[in-house]
Protein backbone atom coordinates (compact mmCIF):
# COMPACT_ATOMS: atom_id res chain seq x y z
CA UNK A 1 0.00 0.00 0.00
CA UNK A 2 1.13 3.51 -0.78
CA UNK A 3 1.99 6.11 1.40
CA UNK A 4 -0.16 9.51 1.47
CA UNK A 5 -0.21 12.82 3.23
CA UNK A 6 -2.68 15.43 4.23
CA UNK A 7 -0.91 18.84 4.24
CA UNK A 8 -2.43 22.50 4.66
CA UNK A 9 -1.80 24.14 1.21
CA UNK A 10 1.08 26.73 0.91
CA UNK A 11 0.20 29.73 -0.49
CA UNK A 12 2.39 29.87 -3.70
CA UNK A 13 2.16 30.27 -7.43
CA UNK A 14 2.71 26.82 -7.95
CA UNK A 15 -0.32 25.20 -5.43
CA UNK A 16 -2.44 28.54 -6.50
CA UNK A 17 -1.85 26.91 -9.93
CA UNK A 18 -2.49 23.51 -8.70
CA UNK A 19 -6.08 24.58 -6.85
CA UNK A 20 -7.25 26.28 -10.00
CA UNK A 21 -6.41 23.01 -12.47
CA UNK A 22 -8.39 21.21 -10.31
CA UNK A 23 -11.45 23.47 -9.30
CA UNK A 24 -11.64 23.76 -13.37
CA UNK A 25 -11.83 20.41 -13.35
CA UNK A 26 -14.70 20.45 -11.33
CA UNK A 27 -16.93 22.81 -13.41
CA UNK A 28 -15.91 21.33 -16.08
CA UNK A 29 -17.50 17.81 -15.50
CA UNK A 30 -20.74 19.51 -14.18
CA UNK A 31 -21.14 21.73 -16.95
CA UNK A 32 -20.30 18.92 -19.54
CA UNK A 33 -22.97 16.67 -17.36
CA UNK A 34 -25.20 19.09 -18.20
CA UNK A 35 -25.16 19.92 -21.83
CA UNK A 36 -22.78 18.81 -24.66
CA UNK A 37 -19.76 21.50 -24.37
CA UNK A 38 -16.68 21.68 -25.59
CA UNK A 39 -13.49 21.80 -23.07
CA UNK A 40 -12.87 25.56 -23.96
CA UNK A 41 -16.61 26.79 -23.38
CA UNK A 42 -16.44 25.30 -20.07
CA UNK A 43 -13.26 27.20 -19.65
CA UNK A 44 -14.96 30.63 -21.01
CA UNK A 45 -17.80 29.71 -18.46
CA UNK A 46 -15.55 28.80 -15.60
CA UNK A 47 -13.97 32.34 -15.98
CA UNK A 48 -16.67 34.25 -16.19
CA UNK A 49 -17.73 32.74 -12.91
CA UNK A 50 -14.60 33.31 -11.42
CA UNK A 51 -13.91 36.49 -12.53
CA UNK A 52 -17.42 37.53 -11.69
CA UNK A 53 -17.53 36.21 -8.04
CA UNK A 54 -13.48 35.63 -6.99
CA UNK A 55 -12.77 33.18 -4.08
CA UNK A 56 -9.25 33.10 -2.69
CA UNK A 57 -8.21 29.58 -1.05
CA UNK A 58 -6.32 31.42 1.15
CA UNK A 59 -8.77 34.13 2.68
CA UNK A 60 -9.92 34.11 6.09
CA UNK A 61 -12.54 31.19 6.36
CA UNK A 62 -11.18 29.28 3.67
CA UNK A 63 -8.49 26.24 4.29
CA UNK A 64 -7.32 24.46 1.68
CA UNK A 65 -5.37 20.67 2.46
CA UNK A 66 -3.38 18.97 -0.08
CA UNK A 67 -3.55 15.08 -0.58
CA UNK A 68 0.45 14.04 -1.73
CA UNK A 69 1.74 10.49 -2.34
CA UNK A 70 4.62 9.55 0.08
CA UNK A 71 7.30 11.07 -2.68
CA UNK A 72 5.03 14.56 -2.07
CA UNK A 73 3.56 14.71 -5.65
CA UNK A 74 0.26 16.77 -5.21
CA UNK A 75 -2.98 14.32 -6.04
CA UNK A 76 -5.78 15.77 -4.96
CA UNK A 77 -7.06 18.60 -2.85
CA UNK A 78 -10.23 19.28 -0.04
CA UNK A 79 -11.28 22.93 0.10
CA UNK A 80 -12.96 24.14 3.20
CA UNK A 81 -14.93 26.99 4.14
CA UNK A 82 -16.93 28.64 6.62
CA UNK A 83 -19.83 29.62 5.20
CA UNK A 84 -22.26 32.41 7.13
CA UNK A 85 -25.39 31.51 8.67
CA UNK A 86 -28.27 31.13 6.54
CA UNK A 87 -31.44 30.02 5.64
CA UNK A 88 -32.99 27.95 8.80
CA UNK A 89 -29.34 27.81 9.61
CA UNK A 90 -28.83 29.84 12.75
CA UNK A 91 -24.80 29.26 13.41
CA UNK A 92 -22.32 29.07 10.43
CA UNK A 93 -21.22 25.73 8.35
CA UNK A 94 -18.09 24.15 7.27
CA UNK A 95 -18.59 23.56 3.57
CA UNK A 96 -16.73 21.04 1.53
CA UNK A 97 -16.14 23.79 -1.71
CA UNK A 98 -14.07 21.45 -3.68
CA UNK A 99 -12.84 18.00 -3.31
CA UNK A 100 -10.83 16.48 -6.52
CA UNK A 101 -8.37 13.65 -7.29
CA UNK A 102 -5.85 15.23 -10.12
CA UNK A 103 -7.34 12.89 -13.15
CA UNK A 104 -3.82 11.58 -13.47
CA UNK A 105 -3.84 9.77 -10.10
CA UNK A 106 -7.91 8.87 -10.54
CA UNK A 107 -8.28 4.55 -10.35
CA UNK A 108 -8.74 3.52 -14.14
CA UNK A 109 -12.19 2.14 -14.61
CA UNK A 110 -12.23 -1.53 -15.67
CA UNK A 111 -14.42 -3.22 -17.78
CA UNK A 112 -16.20 -6.07 -16.55
CA UNK A 113 -17.22 -6.96 -12.81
Amino acid sequence: MSDYNIRPAKDTEEERIFIEKLNFDSFRVAFQLQEDISDEEAYRRYRKIEDDDPLDPFSKNHAVFMLETGASVRMGLIWLAVREAFYVFKEPLVWIYNINIDPMHRRKQRNGP
